[in-house]
């Protein structure tokens, strides 16, 4: 008897295929990029509230559908009175020279703002450090950017911060928010800002607002789109003796 050849047909497994190709990065846009099937924005912090309530980093750490990073720079003493005082004289001038009313307001908030700073560090003996927030919007598609998009900039005014969008600078930015590059030190100079050490860490950043164990079942979303996922078999202080049928 002869062999007969079959031929089959495979088709593509598009699961494993994503899996196992790398992922594709385009950078052509000025304000976007485009990374694998996600459309891409990163935006800098460039100016933080003079007083910060608890828990105020960890409001821009969960924000769902973003990837948050901060850099800190340690700055001696003498390096950062020599730089907030240049600020103030800078504000000052401004306000002086300007006839536009909101834009005076602005400069000697800024000025009155920088002023307490330096009172908190000789008063208080507070360290100061410079910080950089990068945070990058990943959208599925243009509706879903968008909408991310604007409640990242609406959490984070709220908040009290102004942010903004890191236009031709996205590729440096995402190296720098990236774990397989160092810190980019354009990325650095643009977003590099004084702030208390103790108001950072009193922000909470380490905190996460979602319920996730790690490990289990996934439940779903909370109202936030944070992942919930519950292991009925753990067991801590807080959940010791759960019935599970």
């Amino acid at each position: 008897m002869k062999n007969k050849k079959y031929q089959f047909e495979i088709e593509e497994n598009n699961v494993i295929r994503a899996a196992i190709a790398p992922m594709g990065i385009d950078f052509r846009p000025n304000t976007r990029f485009y990374m694998g099937d996600y459309i891409c924005r990163i935006y800098a912090i460039m100016q933080y509230p003079p007083t910060q309530e608890y828990g105020w980093v960890s409001k821009i750490n969960n924000i769902a559908g973003t990837i948050v990073n901060f850099t800190s720079t340690p700055i001696t003493e003498a390096n950062i009175v020599d730089q907030l005082s240049k600020i103030i004289n800078a504000a000052r001038a401004e306000a002086e020279n300007t006839r536009d009313a909101l834009q005076r307001q602005r400069k000697t908030k800024t000025a009155d703002d920088t002023t307490r700073l330096m009172a908190r560090m000789e008063e208080n003996n507070e360290k100061i450090a410079k910080f950089c927030c990068t945070v990058m919007v990943m959208g599925n598609d243009e509706i879903d950017f968008e909408q991310k998009c604007n409640r990242v900039e609406s959490i984070i005014s709220g908040v009290g911060c102004k942010l903004r969008c890191l236009s031709r600078m996205q590729k440096d930015a995402w190296k720098h928010i990236s774990p397989s590059y160092a810190p980019v030190e354009l990325i650095g100079d643009v977003g590099n800002r004084p702030m208390p050490v103790n108001a950072f860490y009193g922000g909470f950043p380490f905190q996460n607002s979602g319920f996730n164990d790690g490990v289990g079942y996934y439940l779903g979303v909370d109202n936030d789109g944070t992942p919930i996922i519950f292991d009925l078999w753990k067991r801590d202080g807080a959940r010791t003796n759960l019935q599970a049928h």
